[in-house]
């Protein structure tokens, strides 16, 4: 059985964070909670948070993006 945990209800900032060569790009929730990928997101893909190390899965609502935190089989 799936599970999804973390959802936030609130807009998402978004940045580009370029390290050497290697462009990251970094979600981050108005109340500070900051979340890294290595592409940029999209809408309803599943991305893999170098931060809090655990696939999340990126969605919108109500015109905002939104985070989830995938718990189920190892990524």
């Amino acid at each position: 059985m799936f599970s999804i945990l973390s959802c936030t209800a609130v807009p998402i900032r978004k940045e580009v964070i370029r390290h050497g060569v290697i462009d990251y790009h970094e979600l981050v929730e108005p109340l500070g909670t900051k979340h890294l990928y290595r592409e940029e997101p999209i809408v309803d893909k599943i991305y893999y948070c170098l931060i809090h190390e655990v696939p999340e899965i990126i969605y919108e609502s109500d015109g905002e993006k939104r985070i989830r935190r995938w718990i189920g089989p190892d990524w």
